[in-house]
């Protein structure tokens, strides 16, 4: 290349490597927003996942989104903001609460528009990235990244090798991976203090969704209260898997449900449930290719002649 020459500069000119910022500072007030498309809609009939990480602590919160608008992701945004404000500095006034003071994140038009104004109504500066480039949002692209690796291993316990399921369940289990995620250090400074990313945000030891959990995929059966239960003697229970602790609800367990098709013998997933009575075996997982569900050998256990044998070895008087 010359140096000066127009057509060496222009048509020479490659994109600059991304340069990792630091994380002292003014990162702990820097969040970084992204927005993950994994397909299809999920049994929830949700698309997109908000996904939103502090800066120096590395503590991610997520939201899930059935459409890709500026509109619909301010509101989620809302509530991320609200929630980690309330939850580093709980009872705080708001002249003392912990604030959010920069959201960096890439060009996408569903970071404009209502999302600007939600970013000026909490006086946040909004760093908008360079189109098509990542470098103002780098932290959430790598959390991006262990998200989706956490998530495959998930699916991959609950389902094998199969991906029958997985474009039905890899929202929540992204979902329950940035949980996990949260309660494993990160940074070199938390593993050097034995700290995960909750405790150094929240600034609590054990952190606050220390109800126990159980393997993700393994069969569960939840509580069907009296109001939904169509006759007196329905069943108290339905089958499923376990996918989590509810945010929302206090000790409260998600749970897809799964009915057998009658035809093919298929397992059908319908949207996740809440239940904060539930009974789990961890050593079944339903829709793990290959196992052999207990009820469903049972039932086709007997044949016709079978059962025509069974009952004349065994006469009824």
């Amino acid at each position: 290349a010359v140096p000066g020459c127009d057509s060496c500069e222009s048509g020479g000119m490659r994109a600059r490597k991304a340069i990792r910022e630091g994380t002292k500072g003014t990162n702990l007030t820097t969040m970084y927003a992204d927005l993950i498309c994994p397909g299809e809609g999920d049994i929830n009939n949700d698309r997109y996942l908000l996904h939103c990480v502090v800066g120096e602590t590395k503590y991610g919160l997520v939201r899930t989104l059935k459409k890709k608008t500026s509109v619909e992701v301010s509101a989620k945004f809302k509530e991320i903001i609200y929630e980690i404000q309330a939850l580093t500095t709980p009872g705080y006034t708001d002249e003392d609460r912990y604030r959010i003071e920069r959201c960096k994140h890439d060009p996408g038009s569903e970071f404009k528009g209502k999302f600007v104004e939600t970013l000026n109504d909490f006086s946040i500066v909004n760093a908008n990235g360079e189109t098509n480039r990542h470098t103002p949002s780098h932290t959430v692209k790598g959390a991006d990244g262990m998200l989706q690796v956490v998530a495959t291993k998930l699916l991959h316990t609950a389902l094998g090798e199969s991906d029958k399921y997985r474009n039905m369940l890899q929202i929540e289990a992204m979902v329950w991976a940035r949980t996990l995620l949260n309660k494993k250090p990160m940074t070199e400074n938390q593993k050097e203090h034995g700290k995960t990313p909750e405790q150094q945000q929240l600034g609590v030891q054990g952190g606050h969704t220390n109800v126990p959990y159980l393997t993700w995929g393994c069969m569960a059966y939840g509580w069907t209260d009296k109001i939904k239960r169509e006759v007196k003697c329905s069943d108290r229970g339905y089958l499923g898997i376990w996918v989590g602790i509810d945010p929302y609800t206090s000790c409260a367990n998600r749970i897809v449900p799964i009915t057998r098709d009658p035809k093919s013998g298929e397992y059908l997933l319908h949207p996740t449930r809440t239940s904060v009575r539930i009974k789990a075996d961890e050593t079944k997982f339903p829709l793990k290719e290959g196992v052999v569900d207990p009820a469903r050998e049972q039932i086709d256990m007997m044949t016709g002649t079978e059962l025509q044998g069974y009952m004349s070895k065994y006469p009824t008087e």
